[in-house]
């Protein structure tokens, strides 16, 4: 298996257990002229922006440690046209790692909340 396909397994396992848990899935793989956001889900009346980050080992450290500051600032830039484009005034967001680790049969997810601080890149409309 090549990473990409590792990296879809990953996200469908991820998006399967944030279901589970009561996240209602809006969109997968939004793409923007930013980038592409991993997922889009609600969580009660707050829109959550998922990255999903996979691992089969420790060697580069943990799966969350690899989403950059340019990764955070570009979800934030995402996040920005999918309110723009749907016109979405009122909203409450986060922005959530999902670190799945594939070493382990079945896969181990850590779904880590408001994983990104947007303190140091200006106020978000």
């Amino acid at each position: 298996m090549n990473t990409r396909e590792i990296g879809q397994k990953a996200e469908s396992f991820a998006f399967e257990v944030l279901k589970k848990g009561g996240m209602l899935l809006l969109r997968k793989n939004y793409v923007t002229p930013y980038g592409e956001a991993d997922a889009i889900f609600r969580d009660g009346e707050e829109y959550v922006f998922v990255e999903v980050k996979a691992r089969k080992h420790m060697t580069y450290g943990t799966p969350a440690q690899a989403v950059t500051k340019s990764k955070m600032k570009r979800y934030l830039q995402i996040a920005q046209y999918y309110f723009l484009q749907n016109s979405i005034e009122d909203y409450a967001v986060r922005f959530d790692v999902v670190e799945v680790y594939t070493m382990c049969e079945p896969p181990v997810v850590n779904h880590i909340k408001n994983a990104f601080d947007f303190s140091d890149f200006g106020e978000f409309y």
